[in-house]
């Protein structure tokens, strides 16, 4: 199957499943295919998300045990899916939900799963009709097997077909809340942390539109205004919002308030300084007399008076995640004798799950895959999740204000009593809030607020799964703790049989940490010993972590006279310890100069691996090239066997002379069909392939590609080689393209919006401790960083023959800049997204205030790189649409992006991590991409369809709508688009 380039392959099902066979000879079965996934029996660029291999099993209880045992031989890998057989028989409905966790890639309807109605058309079960309708939003496929023979009118496989296609039709429409949540299923979150970083305006943005919340605390904020005004207390009432974010928190108290005819004060207490801007100009544009807004963090302000009422809104997932007991404690001092919080009570709850898809991701994650993920809590919209036992259990409650100063660490034992064989992969965690009276919100199943989205369940995992039979006890033990430095949870189960205790945080951290550094101090030179001490005596005062290290730091220099720390070892872990400590460090102060000689050459040898290359990087200087009469365009494919839009890209290719004004090289993942296709078309060559894999293995057949087309001669210098995927098409004239290409000798580079931590910190020590390090000069502090860009990007003669000899620095260049390294202030992502331009640069050196930096790149189009920009940057030629944050906040990939989902003809298929697919075009849409300013479009799959009478496919549609460079007016033909005339004419400007 993989050698045909099928899709997947279904498998036959183990006998245990037909009730036939011993487990032996299922576990031998098991056993051979668990062998050649673990061999890579198919290629991750060829399959992307989806699983190549199902195991055809039939829905009943023998399928599920004989599936679930078979999955667990193969280590429940995760390129293990099932083809589900639907006959349900006499299995019960909570036996067929089971199946709602599992990785089901189609369901198989046999004729034996059909029965006839009165009218003799052939029609579902009502239990599996139930359940295919719920399996439809997971996006399964539907295989229908054709009967036999066919007895009457009504029995083929024509009646069938119509039959499941009316179930489909006639789901109900997503809710707004349900919209929302679709594209984050089963995608595992971090939970945030307000506490500790600045939430970002898109945050913000994404909770204020919120139907639900805002409307219940208001409602419970007139409420008590309403008894306070009835008990005949003296006004104004005093309120305080304590992290009132952009507003709407205070806007809804000021609503309640007037609705009840009060009169109040208002303390609107953010320390993000952002949000507090926001704050301020609400208070100007809405006209908040009554508004003071107070900039700065809640746990150190002084209160002007007591309040009668403090509202917040510091909930997390579980309840108190986000720490709002410890927040709120803290505030009980602003608030009068008899005053209130909003919220007054919040119950965190726990039922087990099973949740095979999550538990997998968890286990090869963020943190590098094992212990160290199964050690989290996520935040996630459960999706393809099971619940064994209906029971959902209180785990921690807490109440506020409270008056007896009582610790919050709390502990619970919970027992769930299993409702059918299932094996369960964690726990799912919810609250229930009180907000003040009868008003509440809450996402407990038992009672959700229905339309909430701001907040998706907790999901807990275990180490290793456990199968429990029906009618057995899980019983778990669950902790809430803290030290003077965090607070985590810790879980454990007794039944079925004992477990590790799990952590959702490190093992002291930063005793371990300190450990190491005694182990690594050596004895060298009395200067450095001075540089510890004043370390040390700046660090004191502050947090108790920075004390902690100071002491250690301090008596290590006193003790030994002659200390001196290990660079690549110490400074690693002391930005480890800064990380997860939240420390607040103070920049050295003016004027101290230990040990200046011992400083400069440490930091001379930290930053010589860094930066060697840059000054090559940046110069501009002439060529020295026999220059070509007139540049080339080289255009590099990387396929994967073929190019399904060939006929169009060949109609392109008219407009320009082959040697002459372009050159066409391929590399081929499967070289003998791409050979096979490209026999009778000369202009595209096909170059020898280089092993590749998805994601982590492009980067070396750029380069074979880039050193193939340097090899045919000098050029000139603004030569171009633009980097192309199979599927994508120009949306430009070949004459416009090779004005605006060749125009300069700059390269293109399309950076992602770097305030989604796409950006690499590389700099160890000097980043992280930048505040008060010793070694740089407060005026010139300097942060590394390694950029993230488009794959398909447009490199320059001079940037392709640097790229072409830097070859052999891969990966080693990732690794230093930190890359996929899985520690703290870097990022993960696909090599190729990486490696070209900070092979070119060397990463950046960003010198001055992150917030305000930006960085200018001689030899890169447009404009000066900013770190704080929410947009994409550079020059983006490829327009590509994410419906994410990688599409940014605004500019010409999201507007159009926009646009092509208002057209009603155009179909973008949504895949989450991944860019949409275009499988069908209306002609407007076809329109809005000759007239935006990309040269080029992806991801248009093979065989997109085009939705107009005038064209009889899409090659005919780009001959007249995109390759002339005058295209015909639009007429009635066009079908109307979905869009304002007003949006349309914003994306024109």
């Amino acid at each position: 199957a993989a050698h045909l380039g099928l899709q997947y392959a279904i498998l036959p099902p183990p006998h245990a499943a037909l009730g036939t066979g011993t487990s032996r000879s299922s576990c031998g079965y098991a056993r051979a295919v668990g062998d050649l996934l673990a061999g890579g029996l198919f290629s991750l660029a060829a399959m992307e998300e989806a699983a190549p291999v199902a195991l055809r099993v039939p829905a009943t209880s023998d399928g599920w045990r004989a599936w679930n045992c078979f999955r667990t031989l193969c280590d429940h890998h995760a390129q293990l899916s099932c083809a589900l057989e639907l006959s349900v028989d006499k299995t019960s409905d909570k036996e067929l939900e089971r199946w709602l966790a599992e990785p089901v890639r189609s369901v198989i309807l046999p004729p034996s799963a059909f029965l006839l109605n009165r009218s003799g058309y052939p029609v579902l079960p009502k239990k599996a009709k139930a359940l295919l309708e719920k399996l439809f939003r997971h996006q399964v496929q539907v295989i229908i097997c054709e009967p036999a023979t066919s007895a009457g009118e009504h029995e083929g496989l024509l009646p069938r077909q119509s039959y499941v296609a009316q179930l489909f039709q006639a789901l109900p429409p997503l809710s707004q809340a349900d919209r929302f949540a679709y594209t984050h299923k089963d995608t595992l979150q971090a939970p945030l942390q307000p506490l500790a970083d600045n939430l970002e305006s898109e945050t913000y943005e994404l909770f204020e539109t919120d139907p639900v919340k805002y409307a219940r605390y208001q409602e419970a904020a007139f409420i008590f205004f309403t008894e306070r005004k009835e008990q005949g207390r003296p006004m104004p009432f005093c309120a305080m919002v304590l992290g009132a974010g952009r507003g709407p928190l205070v806007e809804a108290t000021l609503k309640a308030a007037e609705r009840a005819e009060v009169q109040i004060e208002l303390y609107a207490v953010e320390k993000n300084p952002n949000a507090v801007h926001a704050l301020r100009h609400r208070k100007r544009r809405d006209g908040w007399t009554s508004v003071q807004v107070v900039p700065g963090d809640m746990r150190s302000w002084t209160a002007p008076k007591k309040a009668d009422v403090i509202i917040s809104e510091l909930l997390g997932s579980f309840g108190d995640n986000e720490l709002s007991p410890e927040c709120l404690d803290g505030a009980q001092r602003f608030l009068a004798d008899d005053g209130v919080c909003i919220p007054t009570s919040y119950t965190a709850a726990l039922t087990p799950v099973s949740a095979p898809l999550l538990w997998a991701n968890a286990r090869q994650g963020a943190a590098g895959g094992g212990v160290a993920d199964l050690e989290t809590a996520y935040v996630v919209h459960l999706q393809h999740a099971f619940y064994p036992c209906r029971a959902i259990k209180d785990c921690f409650e807490f109440h506020h204000p409270k008056s007896d100063g009582s610790s919050n660490d709390r502990s619970a034992d919970l027992d769930f009593e299993i409702e059918v064989d299932s094996l369960v992969h964690g726990f799912a965690g919810y609250f229930d809030c009180v907000l003040y009276g009868s008003e509440r919100i809450s996402i407990h199943p038992e009672t959700f607020s229905v339309g909430m989205f701001s907040w998706f369940p907790m999901f807990f995992p275990l180490r290793h799964p456990q199968y429990l039979r029906k009618g057995s006890i899980i019983r778990s033990h669950w902790w809430r703790r803290h030290d003077a430095h965090k607070v985590w949870y810790e879980w454990a189960l007794s039944e079925p049989a004992p477990t590790e205790v799990q952590c959702t945080a490190p093992h002291d951290m930063l005793h371990f940490a300190c450990d190491r550094l005694r182990q690594t101090f050596a004895l060298v030179d009395i200067g450095s010993a001075r540089v510890l001490r004043d370390m040390a005596g700046t660090w004191q005062g502050q947090s108790s972590t920075a004390r902690h290290l100071a002491q250690t730091l301090g008596a290590r220099a006193d003790g030994a006279g002659l200390v001196v720390m290990k660079p690549n070892v110490v400074f690693l872990l002391l930005s480890v310890i800064v990380f997860h400590s939240n420390s607040t460090l103070l920049r050295q102060p003016k004027g101290r100069n230990s040990s200046a000689h011992a400083q400069v050459a440490l930091q001379g040898r930290y930053n010589s691996t860094l930066s060697d290359d840059v000054p090559e990087a940046r110069t501009t200087s002439p060529l020295n090239l026999a220059e070509s009469s007139a540049p080339t365009i080289t255009f590099l494919f990387m396929a994967y066997d073929g190019l399904p839009h060939m006929e169009i890209w060949e109609k392109f290719f008219r407009g320009g002379k082959p040697g002459k004004d372009f050159r066409v090289l391929i590399h081929c993942k499967s070289a003998s069909k791409c050979r096979h296709d490209l026999r009778n078309h000369p202009i595209f060559n096909l170059i020898e392939t280089v092993e590749t894999e998805y994601c982590f293995g492009l980067v070396s057949a750029m380069n074979r590609l880039l050193g193939e087309a340097l090899a045919s001669g000098p050029g000139h210098r603004n030569d171009k080689f633009v980097f192309v995927s199979d599927t994508t098409l120009p949306v430009k004239p070949f004459k416009t393209i090779q004005r605006q290409l060749t125009s300069d000798d700059t390269s293109h580079f399309c950076f992602f919006p770097v305030h989604w931590l796409e950006w690499s910190n590389t700099s160890g020590l000097f980043g992280f401790l930048k505040d008060f390090n010793p070694w740089h000069d407060a005026s010139r502090e300097t942060e590394r960083m390694a950029l993230k860009h488009h794959q398909w990007m447009v490199l320059s003669r001079r940037h392709a023959e640097k790229a072409v000899k830097a070859d052999g620095m891969f990966p080693s260049l990732l690794k230093e800049l930190k890359v996929n390294s899985g520690l703290p202030g870097t990022v993960s992502g696909c090599d190729d997204e990486f490696w070209h331009f900070n092979a070119l640069y060397s990463g950046v050196n960003v010198t001055g205030s992150l917030e305000t930096a930006s960085v200018h790149f001689n030899g890169i189009a447009g404009e000066d790189i900013k770190y704080d920009s929410h947009r994409l940057q550079g020059q983006c030629d490829t327009f590509v649409y994410w419906q994410s944050t990688n599409d940014g906040t605004g500019g010409p990939a999201l507007k159009l992006g926009e646009l092509l989902e208002a057209d009603a003809f155009t179909h973008l298929s949504h895949k989450v991590g991944h860019p949409c697919e275009i499988t069908s075009l209306g002609s407007r849409s076809l329109r809005a991409l000759r007239e935006s300013p990309f040269l080029f479009a992806r991801k248009v799959m093979k065989g997109c369809a085009v939705h107009s009478r005038r064209f009889r496919d899409l090659a005919d549609a780009f001959d007249v709508l995109v390759f002339p460079e005058v295209i015909p007016p639009e007429d009635d033909e066009d079908p109307p688009i979905n869009v304002t005339s007003d949006k349309w004419l914003s994306f024109l400007r």
